[in-house]
């Protein structure tokens, strides 16, 4: 079952996380880093999400939304 039609795959452990998607990476990271979330982009289609370990749950919530926001957008 995919989570978004454009993410293929969630893979991870605890905070770190990974989401395969269909297209669109390197404009996922681009849009992320205007709005403020920092992810990177490995393996060509895999977006890796690597929060520090001291996180409060509302920072973790707002970097969710960015993300929730830009995966719809694309």
């Amino acid at each position: 079952m995919r989570i978004t039609p454009i993410v293929k795959e969630h893979r991870g452990r605890g905070l770190i996380q990974g989401l395969r998607l269909e297209r669109g990476a390197e404009e996922l990271v681009k849009r992320c880093y205007q709005d403020g979330l920092l992810v990177n982009k490995t393996a060509g289609d895999v977006i890796r999400l690597l929060p520090p370990y001291v996180i409060s749950a509302a920072e973790i919530e707002r970097g969710l939304d960015i993300l929730r926001a830009n995966l719809r957008d694309l």
